[in-house]
């Protein structure tokens, strides 16, 4: 089994929401109704769009989070994009979907890795895709259905850059690699990959701290 974690620039309610209102938006769906994550000081204007476009059932929040139940599905909306290209090349997306800044952030499972490799060509000729990480699947573990760190509430990107930085010996005394170096590998700029990396590290001191 392989997997890649692919994020695509694509136009959607949930992708716009990300953008508009600065929120992180996270996605479960079961074709009736969505669960929505949102993360973000604007968090409460969102739902109010959400509302208007999906029904909200109910919701529960935070300071700066809400978790949505939304009346209806978005798919029935017609936006499922993504599902006729999984079928096509018979992959399968891990949820939550995530979207962040105008993007949709993607964790796609396949048993050949051609299908994977397939798909981002299918996708590429229609929208930008970039891919995150990618890797072969070997060992049977949590992690693979809830990736995310209890308490830490990292973006994709955050998250990816904080794992590259850690498997690459980034922590190491003395260091194993350098970030100039890791964002070469992920295809970014060094000020980017340092930008993420140092948001993720701030993100889990401040939960580790908050849970002493």
């Amino acid at each position: 089994m392989h997997e890649a974690t692919m994020s695509i620039e694509y136009g959607s309610l949930y992708a716009d929401l990300s953008t508009e209102y600065d929120v992180d938006v996270e996605l479960w769906c079961n074709n009736r109704w969505d669960i929505i994550y949102l993360r973000g000081a604007n968090a409460g204007h969102a739902v109010e769009a959400l509302e208007g476009e999906l029904g909200v059932y109910d919701t529960v929040s935070d300071e700066t989070d809400v978790l949505v139940f939304t009346s209806t599905c978005l798919r029935r909306h017609g936006d499922d994009f993504i599902e006729e290209y999984l079928e096509r090349h018979d992959c399968r997306a891990i949820p939550p979907l995530s979207y962040d800044t105008g993007e949709i952030h993607l964790r796609i499972v396949a048993s050949a890795f051609a299908d994977l490799s397939n798909l981002f060509e299918d996708l590429s000729d229609r929208f930008q895709v970039s891919v995150v990480s990618k890797r072969e699947l070997e060992t049977v573990g949590y992690d693979l259905l809830v990736p995310r760190m209890t308490g830490a509430k990292l973006t994709d990107r955050q998250r990816t850059a904080i794992r590259t930085a850690f498997d690459r010996g980034y922590y190491e005394i003395p260091r194993g690699s350098r970030t100039a170096d890791l964002a070469d590998e992920l295809g970014i700029d060094r000020r980017t990959f340092e930008y993420h990396l140092r948001r993720a590290e701030n993100e889990i001191v401040e939960q580790f701290l908050a849970t002493d």
